[in-house]
């Protein structure tokens, strides 16, 4: 019973959050960018902690649905966003959404308000809804939902100016995992690997 009551909260508050972003004009933007995204800065690992920190001090309440302990990983070939949500006075709900690393488009959305700061929309680089929902009702097996999003969005608080810096620091997220991503996954000796 337990289970499934956090299964029930955890769709719930996915179901939120996605018409929320359908009806919002960055459900409408384009996808398709030519510039290249910045490779020269910070390492991976300074980029990830640097976004964390932004997302640590972020919290969002929506239609009775207050989600915070927002972070920022990478697994394998996926870009894995956690959260962790308290419905109504419900218990809290861990969901994780997952974004191939091959399918992020580095160029993310301008950030628009939301809330008590900004949002910035990491979106996939193609129409297709890249991004996979996930639950842990249980406290143990991630289990998947049957949801699909077109991007992953990330919650910052402050003014404008901490927006675009995370937008920022996305872009050049995405751009290092994506040159780290075709390194590991080309082969010389295969006449059909992707080019570089």
């Amino acid at each position: 019973m337990k289970r499934s009551r956090a299964t029930i909260i955890a769709t719930s508050a996915m179901g939120i959050l996605l018409a929320l972003a359908q009806g919002s004009p960055l459900h409408a933007q384009s996808s398709t960018q030519t510039a290249a995204c910045q490779l020269e800065g910070p390492s991976i690992a300074d980029t990830l902690k640097y976004i964390n920190d932004e997302l640590g001090t972020a919290t969002h309440t929506d239609a009775g649905a207050t989600t915070n302990q927002f972070s920022l990983a990478v697994s394998g070939d996926n870009l894995i966003f956690t959260l962790f949500y308290q419905i109504l006075g419900h218990d809290g709900a861990l969901q994780q959404r997952r974004m191939p690393l091959n399918q992020a488009n580095c160029h993310p959305s301008e950030p628009t308000t939301w809330d008590n700061g900004f949002k910035v929309l990491l979106k996939c680089d193609t129409s297709a809804r890249c991004v996979q929902c996930y639950a842990q009702p249980d406290g143990t097996d991630w289990e998947r939902i049957s949801l699909s999003l077109d991007g992953l969005e990330l919650f910052t608080p402050g003014d404008k100016d901490h927006a675009d810096r995370m937008g920022r620091a996305l872009s050049h997220l995405i751009a290092l995992l994506q040159q780290q991503y075709k390194q590991s996954h080309s082969d010389p000796n295969d006449p059909f690997a992707k080019p570089q």
